[in-house]
């Protein structure tokens, strides 16, 4: 943690789930920098006034996490030297897996968007 009520930074080595396991997620509170260390995934991306959205979580404060599922979305590749930075205007996946690459080491800044 550097400052716990402002900036959360999280690394984390994981084997990243199938595409369909993956859960597109938006946060109100925070912006998500997320940064692929080692391998390779997939994120994916869609803007928050997306009509196709459909809430499977409502918005819990305590985790700053909403679930949803999507259809009108847009996937990149995340690899080292690639940086993916997401505002509450938009709807992510974190990361799913890319056929051969079983595991991914990545880091994740959440940083507290002003009020």
């Amino acid at each position: 943690m550097i400052d716990s009520n402002n900036v959360i930074a999280t690394i984390t080595e994981l084997h990243p789930n199938k595409k369909e396991q993956v859960k597109w997620e938006a946060h109100r509170n925070f912006n998500d920098l997320q940064y692929i260390i080692k391998g390779k995934a997939i994120m994916g991306i869609a803007a928050v006034s997306s009509p196709a959205a459909v809430i499977t979580a409502p918005y819990n404060p305590s985790t700053d996490n909403e679930t949803f599922t999507i259809n009108g979305e847009k996937y990149y590749d995340a690899m080292p030297g690639t940086f993916f930075i997401f505002s509450p205007m938009e709807w992510h996946t974190p990361a799913f897996k890319v056929p051969g690459y079983d595991d991914i080491k990545k880091i994740v800044i959440k940083v507290r968007v002003p009020k």
